[in-house]
């Protein structure tokens, strides 16, 4: 339902609390974790997103999910240092 709500109903609230309950019961999935990053990201919530992603790479227990976060904190970082419009 998290994917349902963030990416076709533009939820990202019901999504997030979809991934909450889901982390209740795995704690440790690192593609829920990337996944509560990509929602807070959509949802400008950066300093939430980087958190998700630092956790899916302490985890390191997914190597893909890995990758996946590593490259979201990247762009993350980047548009952080872009000079923002006046």
């Amino acid at each position: 339902m998290g994917i349902y709500y963030s990416t076709i109903d533009k939820k990202p609230r019901l999504a997030l609390e979809n991934y909450e309950r889901a982390l209740r019961l795995v704690p440790n999935d690192s593609l829920v974790w990337v996944n509560v990053g990509v929602v807070h990201n959509m949802a400008g919530e950066k300093k939430e997103a980087a958190e998700a992603f630092s956790k899916v790479i302490a985890l390191n227990n997914d190597p893909d999910c890995v990758k996946q976060a590593e490259a979201e904190l990247a762009k993350l970082k980047y548009n952080d240092s872009l000079p923002t419009s006046q």
